[in-house]
C-alpha cells in the first residue's frame, strides 16, 4: 500500500482522536466509592464499572498480547503476591466476579506493566511545596496520551487500612496518585532504567519485592506520614523487567516532603520544603543506572524530562516563597513554556505525553482537586476525603 496514503491515514486517526479528546464532557468524571473487605471493594468496582473494565482489558489484551505470555513466569509472580499480599489477589478476584470476567484476565490487566518488557512512555510532572494559604500541597500532571477512558477517581474505605482517594485505572487495584485520611499524599514520575539493572522476573521468589504499580496502594493503606512511607519503601524493591524505576514524591500534613528515587535495586532519598519530579533521576548515584539513549523513543523522553525539570528550576528560581499558593500550583501545572512545557498539548512538539488529567492534593483540608483534561483550560473539580 502507498506509504503516503498510510501516513495520511495515521495523521487522520490522530486528528480524530484529538477531536474526541477535546470534545469529551467535562462533567463526566467518573468516581467510584468502595468500602469493606478487599473482595467487597473489588466486587463493587467490577459491578459498577463492568463496561469500562472490559473496554480497558480489551485494549490492552490486543496490544500487549497477554495470552502469549509465559504462563510459568506469571504463575510464579501471582504466587508470590498471594503469599505476601493476599489482600491484592482478593480484591482482583472481587473485580473479576463483579464484572463477570475471568480472574486470570483481571490479574493480567493489573500486572501487564510488570510482565511485558515495555518502556515507560509517560511524561508526568509532580510538584510539592508548602503554600502560604493552604499549607502543604502536591500537584501532578498525568501525561499518558490521548486515551482517557481507562481512568477514574477511586475513594476507598478498606476494612483494614486507611481511607484514601486516588487516580486509578478501571479494573485495577492501582492508586497511582493519591491522598489518605491522614493527609499523606503521593505522586511521582516513572523512570526508564538500563536493562542490566532490571529486577528479573525470576527474582520474585525472593523476599522484599513488590510490583511498582501496587506500591502506592500499600503506602496509602498503611502509612500516616512521610517517615512511615519511607520505612515501607526501604523494605521492598521493585519486581520489574519493564520501567524498573520511579521518582516518587511524598508529602504529609506536617509539611514534610521527600523524593524517593528507586529502581534497579537501588534507592536514594532527598528531603526539602520544595521538590519536583519529571521522568529522570537527579541523584548522581541513580543517574548512572538510568536509560537515556537505548532507543529514539527513550532519547526523546529523556530530553523532554530534562527540559521540564529545567522549566521548573527557572520558574521557582524567580518566585519568592511568599507567593507559594494554591493558585500558583495551578499556574505551574498550566505552564506552556516553548521548551519543557508542564501542561502538554497533543501536537505542540508532542505525540506521546499529552496531559490527560491534572491533580492537586491539599493535605490539611483532605481536599483532592482534579482537572479532567488540560489544567490550563479545564476547571478543577473539588472532592473531599470525608
Amino acid at each position: 500500500m502507498n506509504i503516503k496514503f498510510l501516513t495520511f491515514i495515521r495523521k487522520l486517526k490522530r486528528k480524530i482522536t484529538l477531536f474526541l479528546f477535546n470534545l469529551r464532557r467535562r462533567d463526566n468524571l467518573r468516581i467510584g466509592i468502595f468500602r469493606g473487605t478487599p473482595y467487597e471493594m473489588g466486587f463493587s468496582h467490577g459491578k459498577i464499572f463492568k463496561k469500562q473494565i472490559k473496554y480497558t482489558y480489551n485494549k490492552h489484551n490486543k496490544f500487549y498480547k497477554f495470552k502469549n505470555l509465559n504462563k510459568h513466569k506469571i504463575s510464579k509472580l501471582v504466587n508470590f503476591i498471594e503469599n505476601k499480599f493476599p489482600e491484592f489477589i482478593e480484591e482482583m478476584k472481587g473485580i473479576a466476579d463483579g464484572s463477570d470476567m475471568n480472574k486470570e484476565d483481571i490479574i493480567f490487566l493489573n500486572l501487564f506493566p510488570v510482565i511485558n518488557s515495555i518502556i515507560s512512555r509517560s511524561k508526568c510532572t509532580s510538584v510539592g511545596f508548602i503554600s502560604n494559604d493552604k499549607g502543604p500541597i502536591l500537584g501532578q500532571n498525568v501525561d499518558l496520551g490521548l486515551e482517557w477512558r481507562y481512568y477514574f477517581i477511586k475513594k476507598i474505605s478498606p476494612k483494614n487500612g486507611y481511607r484514601s482517594i486516588s487516580g486509578s485505572w478501571f479494573g485495577t487495584i492501582w492508586q497511582t496518585v493519591g491522598m489518605n485520611e491522614y493527609g499523606l499524599c503521593i505522586g511521582g514520575s516513572s523512570v526508564n532504567v538500563k536493562k542490566s539493572h532490571y529486577d528479573e522476573i525470576e527474582d520474585i521468589i525472593l523476599s522484599n519485592t513488590v510490583p511498582l504499580h501496587f506500591l502506592s496502594s500499600l503506602i496509602l493503606s498503611q502509612c500516616k506520614n512521610v517517615e512511615e512511607a519511607i520505612s515501607l519503601l526501604n523494605k521492598y524493591r521493585f519486581t520489574l523487567p519493564f520501567v524498573a524505576g520511579e521518582s516518587a514524591l511524598l508529602l504529609d500534613i506536617e509539611g514534610k516532603l521527600a523524593v524517593i528515587e528507586k529502581g534497579g535495586g537501588q534507592q536514594t532519598i532527598k528531603k526539602a520544603p520544595l521538590l519536583y519530579t519529571t521522568n529522570i533521576y537527579i541523584d548522581s548515584k541513580m543517574e548512572k543506572i538510568m536509560d537515556i539513549d537505548s532507543s529514539e523513543s527513550i532519547k526523546e523522553i529523556t530530553i523532554n524530562a530534562k527540559e521540564r525539570y529545567r522549566t521548573l528550576n527557572n520558574l521557582f528560581r524567580d518566585i519568592p516563597k511568599q507567593r507559594y499558593s494554591l493558585d500558583l500550583m495551578k499556574t505551574i501545572l498550566s505552564n506552556h513554556n516553548p521548551k519543557g512545557a508542564i501542561c502538554r498539548h497533543y501536537g505542540i512538539g508532542n505525540e506521546i505525553g499529552n496531559t490527560t488529567f491534572s491533580y492537586i492534593m491539599v493535605s490539611q483540608q483532605r481536599k483532592f482537586l482534579v482537572a479532567d483534561g488540560y489544567p490550563c483550560c479545564t476547571k478543577f473539580k473539588e472532592i473531599f476525603l470525608k
